[in-house]
């Protein structure tokens, strides 16, 4: 079957072996998976971020994440971002049916342990035309929710998670800077809880447009404004403020910690895969909190697809693009730079190598 393959540091695409379905297992055919930010970070610095997601004091008990047995020198198939319809049934199924439309937490179980799904040697991500999933991690879509917005509950459950662990709600003001994947799904969230205002840093012109349809109340170009001089001019005297950092480039976090009012709050959302430097005396001076997020649970991301299948948290407006996975490298690197794209979708049967826009 055909894949994009994380190969030498480059996506390819090439013909790979059909997965077979295990105990527990279906096999399926890829409907839409997501392009993300920790894709194209995996593409640039994959063993840095392996290396930092098992890295443990000697003193915590417990196992690594499982990513330990990852072989860069090996093909990896990314993708964690995906739904997918079952046209198969490993032994022992007996809770999903052919013709059923899965999502998953990016896992798969097997009698060696977990695996992670779009971070293996083992398993095929959503990258390919077919992938095998647990049906013990597996949920349906409910609801009649489109393939191409049940491929999103992953990073919509990074936002909600995010705001969660931000404890933001009505009467808080919220700068999120960045309107990336991430600062979309954040400020989605934040209105679905009623955070007002919602100020939007953002330098792309069509990202901005997206936060504003999203819920944002004031959008800002940081090379034009200075982002927190207009939240300011926005909010209430005193009120409450979270910064949200969801850029993750080196400089950021400091930029961050400089511009925060006293007692406000600083979440980081955006991963940043090379060497920082900040300033602490600045966060001792305004005593600001700060929170780093990325992981969530499987009950997160459960609920965060009834949401999704209610019309609670709209996100139509982060899914701008469709494209085959012969173009899925030529998206991968329009992807890694500024562009007003938020979400591609590799959608397997589109055949398309050139990005379809998607309406919102």
């Amino acid at each position: 079957m055909k894949a994009g393959v994380l190969r030498n540091s480059r996506m390819v695409v090439d013909e790979i072996p059909e997965p077979l379905p295990g105990p527990r297992h279906v096999l399926c055919d890829v409907k839409s998976c997501g392009i993300c930010g920790t894709d194209l970070h995996t593409i640039a610095f994959g063993d840095v971020i392996i290396r930092a997601f098992n890295e443990r004091p000697a003193s915590e008990p417990g196992d690594a994440l499982g990513y330990s047995a990852l072989d860069f020198d090996r093909d990896i198939v990314l993708g964690h971002e995906f739904c997918a319809e079952v046209i198969d049934l490993g032994a022992h199924v007996d809770n999903v049916s052919v013709g059923d439309l899965l999502v998953s937490v990016p896992a798969i179980i097997d009698a060696a342990g977990g695996h992670g799904l779009g971070f293996s040697n083992l398993y095929p991500g959503g990258f390919a035309q077919r992938m095998v999933l647990s049906t013990d991690l597996a949920l349906k879509v409910p609801n009649g929710l489109p393939h191409h917005l049940a491929a999103l509950t992953e990073p919509a459950t990074v936002g909600e998670h995010t705001v969660d662990l931000a404890a933001v709600g009505p009467g808080d003001g919220a700068l999120v800077l960045g309107a990336g994947p991430v600062g979309l799904m954040i400020v989605a969230s934040l209105a679905r809880r009623g955070v007002s205002p919602i100020v939007v840093s953002e330098p792309a012109a069509g990202r901005r447009a997206m936060a504003t349809k999203l819920g944002a109340h004031v959008v800002v170009d940081p090379r034009a404004d200075d982002p927190i001089a207009v939240w300011h001019a926005s909010a209430a005297r005193r009120q409450p403020l979270a910064i949200f950092e969801a850029v993750g480039v080196p400089g950021m976090l400091d930029a961050a910690i400089r511009m925060a009012p006293p007692w406000s709050r600083l979440i980081v959302a955006g991963i940043c895969c090379e060497a920082d430097t900040v300033f602490p005396a600045r966060a001792f001076r305004s005593e600001l909190n700060i929170q780093f997020v990325g992981m969530y649970s499987p009950a997160d991301f459960a609920a965060t697809l009834r949401l999704l299948a209610e019309g609670s948290l709209r996100i139509e407006a982060i899914a701008t693009g469709a494209v085959g996975i012969d173009g899925l490298p030529a998206a991968c690197q329009q992807l890694a730079t500024p562009h007003d794209h938020a979400k591609i979708l590799v959608q397997p049967g589109l055949g398309a190598a050139a990005i379809v826009r998607l309406g919102a």
